[in-house]
């Protein structure tokens, strides 16, 4: 699955969510702060809801 601005994400294992705010090469800054690779969020967050 592609990753894209404007998705959300869940954390799997807290209730955090997340939005992809920028990607840039292999890094993908979501709106938490948090700068994570794309095996990162395959691992550790769950999409809520895709980018429009």
């Amino acid at each position: 699955m592609k990753i894209k601005i404007g998705q959300v994400y869940k954390e799997k294992q807290h209730e955090t969510l997340a939005m992809v705010v920028a990607v840039q090469n292999e890094s993908i800054m979501l709106g938490t702060g948090n700068l994570v690779s794309p095996k990162t969020i395959e691992d550790r967050y769950i999409l809520v809801r895709d980018a429009e």
